[in-house]
């Protein structure tokens, strides 16, 4: 996969913000408020919990509780859709762990400012001076190594978690493509096509409230080596015993599987083996009346991030009751409002 780094401007930062923790909690909870960079409230600001499906809502005053975790690392995305035209205006990251000397922890983050987000555009090529590649799909997707010290909070060690994908599109016939709403910080901007054999690009973005345009991208075939990914599955709220299949999608086509299997045994990490592409995980879990219902999905995931040699870590919450798969998040039983 041809990877390009291109630097559009130092992130910039806005304000600061406090830290406390409290034990004593039976399950992890994350507080705070979503403000603007002139510390007025963010009423109504969207919360999306990653590695899950769960969202929620600020109150009027900008005032949120994450609460029901599991003790572990979490990572929240906070937006502002201010014109209300279902593009994100503002958005904030915040990392943190839910746990301290094993035992479950209320986090207080304090005021999050939320910063301006940016539009990317670009246009894409097969090859060197070659044609235009239409219907590419182009994602963008963040790592945990890829937040900046002020958006890790308490969980201060960066890992090799990729998380889910954070805008998706696909180029237009004339090769070019448009990225709205993106966060401002280091992003991934990932293109896979089907130009005969599969193409691609990495390009590593450093975003600021500016809107670009990245040029031509050049797509070239992807390595057909495979590379290892390490699955990790978080039971919440799910028996350890229960009954859970895991299915790996290609996202470009959601009906292409590509690897399925049984879990024995959901504590472990399991080592998958796959191409260059971009996946959709899906986990699957027995319904009270004998059916297969959802329970846990990442979407549009790389299996390989740069030039890498580690292995990109792949993190699925297993939740208790059914959730969404693809992008939408206003379905499923677990939506916080």
């Amino acid at each position: 996969m041809r990877r390009v780094a291109v630097c559009l401007l130092p992130l910039v930062t806005a304000g600061c913000f406090s830290l406390d923790r409290h034990n004593g909690v039976e399950r992890g909870e994350v507080t705070g408020t979503a403000v603007g960079v002139d510390r007025a409230a963010v009423g109504g600001a969207r919360i999306d919990l990653q590695s899950t499906t769960r969202a929620l809502r600020a109150n009027d005053d900008g005032a949120f509780v994450v609460a029901g975790l599991a003790g572990g690392r979490w990572t929240l995305k906070l937006a502002a859709d201010d014109n209300d035209d279902g593009v994100d205006d503002r958005s904030a990251w915040r990392s943190v762990d839910t746990t301290s000397d094993g035992a479950a922890v209320a986090v207080f983050l304090g005021d999050v400012p939320l910063l301006g987000t940016s539009e990317l555009t670009g246009t894409l090529v097969l090859g060197i001076d070659g044609p235009v590649v239409d219907n590419a799909l182009v994602t963008v997707v963040r790592a945990d190594s890829d937040l900046q010290r002020a958006e890790r909070a308490l969980a201060t060690s960066s890992t090799s978690e990729v998380f889910g994908t954070e805008i998706t599109t696909r180029s237009a016939a004339d090769g070019t493509f448009a990225l709205r709403a993106m966060a401002q910080g280091k992003n991934r901007v990932i293109v896979v096509a089907n130009a005969g054999v599969l193409v691609g690009a990495e390009v590593d973005v450093d975003v600021v409230a500016d809107n670009r345009n990245l040029g031509t991208i050049v797509l070239e075939p992807l390595s057909t080596e495979t590379r290892s990914v390490q699955l990790q599955l978080v039971l919440d709220g799910v028996d350890a015993d229960e009954a859970l299949r895991v299915e790996i999608r290609r996202a470009a086509d959601p009906t292409s599987v590509v690897d399925e299997f049984d879990v024995t045994d959901p504590a472990a990490v399991r080592v998958l083996t796959l191409p260059a592409d971009i996946y959709d995980v899906v986990v699957f879990a027995s319904d009270d009346i004998g059916g297969v219902v959802p329970r846990g999905f990442l979407g549009g995931v790389p299996s390989v991030l740069g030039d890498a040699t580690d292995p990109v870590s792949w993190r699925v919450v297993v939740e208790a009751g059914n959730v969404c798969v693809g992008a939408d998040r206003a379905c499923g039983d677990n939506i916080f409002e």
